[in-house]
């Protein structure tokens, strides 16, 4: 039946561009042989005694699109078939790799045909087989797209012999070719056959053990093969699924031409109304929160950073929100099982603060889609499809590792969320130098000083302009923090006290006068009307509270929100004393050239003085108790928005 291979070194191998001869009998050549006869091997004679084996079972040579050989004749029983089929197939991998397989596999059936009862019938007929797999009258009409667009297959699929044959014809830009392409799939080949309802059709989901078993079929390569189902044709296509061991049977949903059809795991329509409902409610809920997370970055950012900040919100959780509102109305308009899975998949992940409430729904909704699946025969279930497949919508070998790195992603974006709500994220507040004179490095210094006893300071840094005068102050710190720092920075200067003259006093040899913070209360003290508004008239000249002078600051426990008590040391005591006079009403905290805070007589004791702040001061009692800690800042500093 031919020459496999020349083995002499000496003699110089045909070929077909050279020659155009082979060696050997032309149909008993393997595909090989004839595109590659320098690299074929013993399996070519495999090749060989196959299509013996068909010509002795059917008197006739398996050319072209050629039937099995229990199709041809009758008396030859279905289990030579897959034999016979596997000897001849096209790819060397796909045969009997040695004799000794096909041997053994040869006594197994001559062994079952000797065992098997005899009939009454005739001797032929006692060689054909008694059990049929699947329903061979059934034909399914399928279309099947291309990933790229392009091209798409337009075909029928049927059953044979516990096998699943696809044909199909090539439509590329409208064009259908004459060409008919036939994939075979053995139902040990499949690992998942699932038939997809949906609302307008259905889709019939095709995966193998290998690519390579899903032959030509468009997008085969992926692994995984969508072929579009007629809605008319959905009955034909689930009986199909059923024959070869995949589907389950549960209550009568929807009918087709081919008789009712009864969808696998379908929820109840109470769980699904309810569902489509929950979908809805969270698809609004995180839209509110996307406006809301707009809203707070347009009032923390500017420029480049603030385009950046609202589009990573919208590309986030814009999506989540129409596939929670496109899958809610589908859910109670029709049956969208596949992407109701898909969905509480997605919103499982915390994508947004509404994860909070859509994940227990989530949970809630897939246990549900998911719980009649024990029903299914136990050959269905061996290559069930998992968490991560489901969200990858593919099967992969690396699925637990995908589904580690998915968890450990998942928490680290939990992490992140909870850390931003919490104001954990850094910022860079903005301060302009007034005066430009002074020294960078004294700046820094008192700047850094004032913020060191905050917990969100990061550091400073100062820009200047070509001559070395500082311009601009910018501290980093968090979010959280910028409150903190605000204050610390409040009051650049040290406050001074003074001592004021009281409502009864008629000493009026000091002309002069101090002007007051609006909102203070200076019934107690000499005021005067001024053009700006009411001044005070002081008993003393200012002088300066030095840090050393202060024990501590109080500004909360015990007081009001528009109080702050410092209390002396023994240093300041006696200063304070030292400037004393007659005919005082109190002590005034001044700040910038105004009195900021009075103190009436009554609230000054021997340890300690409250100051009483305006509720329209710009200043709060912890931006003044740094500003009494000091140090003094060379420069006003102007915050930026």
């Amino acid at each position: 039946f031919g020459i496999a291979k020349i083995v002499d070194d000496g003699v110089r191998a045909p070929t077909l561009t050279a020659t155009r001869q082979v060696l050997g009998s032309l149909h008993y050549l393997a595909p090989e042989h004839l595109e590659a006869p320098e690299q074929v091997d013993h399996r070519v004679d495999l090749y060989a005694l196959g299509v013996i084996f068909y010509e002795l079972l059917t008197g006739q040579l398996p050319l072209g699109l050629y039937e099995p050989p229990s199709r041809v004749q009758d008396r030859v029983d279905q289990s030579l078939d897959s034999i016979v089929l596997k000897t001849l197939s096209r790819k060397p991998d796909h045969r009997y790799q040695n004799a000794s397989e096909l041997d053994a596999e040869l006594d197994q059936i001559v062994t079952a045909l000797k065992d098997r009862p005899a009939t009454p019938a005739s001797a032929p007929d006692v060689l054909k087989s008694t059990q049929k797999t699947g329903p061979e009258s059934v034909s399914v009409p399928f279309t099947c797209d291309a990933a790229n667009g392009l091209s798409s297959a337009i075909g029928a699929l049927h059953i044979e012999n516990d096998t699943l044959y696809a044909e199909f014809k090539v439509n590329l830009l409208g064009y259908l070719k004459s060409t008919t392409h036939v994939t075979q799939l053995p139902r040990t080949d499949l690992t998942r056959l699932e038939l997809i309802p949906s609302f307008f059709g259905s889709k019939l989901v095709l995966s193998a053990r290998t690519i390579s078993a899903l032959g030509e079929l468009p997008n085969a390569e992926t692994g995984r093969v969508e072929l579009k189902i007629k809605r008319d044709d959905e009955g034909r296509a689930l009986e199909l699924t059923r024959a070869l061991g995949f589907g389950s049977t549960q209550t009568v949903t929807r009918s087709s031409d081919s008789g009712p059809v009864a969808w696998p795991n379908e929820p109840s329509d109470f769980v699904r109304m309810l569902f489509g409902v929950s979908m809805i409610f969270c698809g609004l809920l995180n839209a509110g929160a996307l406006a809301v997370c707009i809203y707070l970055f347009a009032d923390q950012f500017s420029d480049a950073k603030l385009v950046v900040a609202m589009i990573a919100p919208a590309v986030l959780i814009g999506p989540l929100v129409i596939l929670q509102i496109v899958t809610g109305i589908l859910s109670i308009v029709g049956r969208v099982r596949a992407l109701g899975l898909a969905t509480c998949i997605i919103s499982m992940l915390p994508l947004s603060p509404i994860w909070i409430f859509s994940f227990p729904v989530s949970i809630w909704a897939y246990r549900s889609f998911k719980r009649n699946e024990t029903n299914v025969p136990s050959v269905a279930k061996q290559d069930r499809w998992g968490t991560t497949t489901l969200m990858l919508m593919r099967e992969s070998r690396w699925a637990r590792v995908t589904g580690v790195f998915s968890t450990l992603g998942a928490a680290a974006l939990l992490a992140a969320v909870v850390g931003f709500q919490w104001g954990f994220y850094p910022v860079e507040m903005h301060y302009r130098v007034v005066d430009s004179d002074v020294q960078s490095r004294e700046l820094e210094q008192a700047v850094q000083s004032r913020l060191q006893t905050s917990q969100g300071y990061r550091g400073i840094s100062v820009d200047r302009d070509r001559v070395g005068n500082p311009t601009m102050l910018r501290v980093r710190t968090w979010q959280r923090y910028q409150a903190s720092v605000e204050d610390l920075l409040g009051v650049q200067e040290v406050p001074q006290l003074v001592w004021l003259e009281s409502a009864e006093s008629t000493e009026t040899e000091n002309p002069t006068s101090i002007p007051v913070a609006p909102g203070l209360k200076t019934d107690s003290f000499w005021t005067v009307e001024q053009g700006l508004g009411p001044a005070i008239r002081p008993a003393t000249d200012p002088f300066q509270l030095s840090p050393k002078f202060v024990v501590k600051f109080a500004t909360e426990s015990g007081l009001k929100s528009n109080q702050v008590t410092i209390e002396l040391t023994s240093a300041g005591r006696k200063e304070i004393e030292k400037h004393d006079a007659d005919s005082v009403g109190g002590i005034g905290l001044v700040i910038g050239g105004v009195v900021e805070a009075l103190a009436p007589i009554e609230s000054i004791s021997q340890k300690s003085i409250t100051f009483q702040l305006s509720d329209a001061s710009n200043f709060t009692p912890s931006s003044i108790t740094a500003a009494i800690r000091g140090p003094h800042v060379p420069t006003p500093l102007e915050r930026l928005e």
